[in-house]
């Protein structure tokens, strides 16, 4: 298997395709190539007979000349890698049924889904993160972590020069404005702005520092005596009204 070469194919996927962020939308990639994609389902409702074909390939999923369809009672995970296991086959021009295809289009799928590259500047530790950020299968993320970790092994014995498909995908992912690979973009939950590279918050830092400014705010209005005063400048005048009261006016 020509590994530089499936690893070109995907980089030529990506770039072409405008992706940015993962996990990537498996669906829009395949309809970019011209696919209409059915459940197993939908397609045994209006073709019987394409049905008991597509179930016999595969329980999984499978392509027919301008469709594919895929098993929607499987888990999202695996739903992801077979839809990109048949899209390996058309980008790398596959006829038959040979085992060496089978193992291509696992291999195609495996790095369009968690890119070694991405998994690299993702900070990885293990096959959980790799489950975690790129939304694979647990049984997909120990393969591929296991090939990543191989793949690692061979940039630092080769001094860390990156194939030109990998450096291809550097420099599609590399954002100028942040000085950094940026492999996660989602948007903030109130203001819509983007977050970068941060799967676990879903605020951006302006929408969390108003909620702490808030909060702050909220500790000081709590306060029986400065509750009604929540400015500074009336928390100072209320502090020196009260010292008079008690101290009189030569203090």
């Amino acid at each position: 298997m020509d590994y530089q070469f499936i690893q070109k194919q995907v980089s030529d996927v990506i770039i072409e395709c405008g992706i940015k962020s993962f996990p990537i939308d498996t669906f829009s990639l395949l309809r970019h190539y011209g696919y209409k994609i059915y459940t197993y389902d939908e397609i045994r409702y209006q073709n019987e007979q394409l049905y008991e074909v597509a179930i016999k390939y595969s329980a999984d999923a499978f392509r027919y000349r301008g469709i594919v369809c895929y098993n929607s009672n499987q888990a999202s995970g695996r739903i992801a890698f077979s839809l990109m296991h048949e899209l390996g086959h058309h980008i790398l021009g596959h006829n038959g049924e040979q085992q060496q295809n089978e193992v291509e289009a696992n291999y195609f799928a495996s790095n369009i889904l968690a890119p070694r590259i991405a998994i690299y500047y993702a900070g990885c530790k293990n096959a959980n993160d790799v489950h975690r950020l790129f939304k694979i299968t647990y049984e997909a993320s120990e393969y591929v972590f296991e090939d990543f970790r191989r793949w690692r092994r061979f940039l630092v014995t080769h001094r860390l020069r990156f194939t030109p498909g990998e450096l291809a995908l550097y420099h599609h992912f590399y954002n100028k404005e942040l000085d950094k690979f940026v492999w996660s973009i989602r948007e903030c939950s109130k203001c819509g702005r983007p977050i970068y590279n941060d799967l676990f918050t879903h605020e951006c830092c302006r929408c969390r520092q108003k909620k702490m400014t808030r909060r702050n705010k909220s500790t000081l209005c709590d306060d029986p005596v400065f509750g009604l005063f929540c400015d500074e400048q009336s928390q100072q005048n209320i502090r020196i009204a009260e010292y008079k009261w008690l101290y009189g006016d030569d203090y």
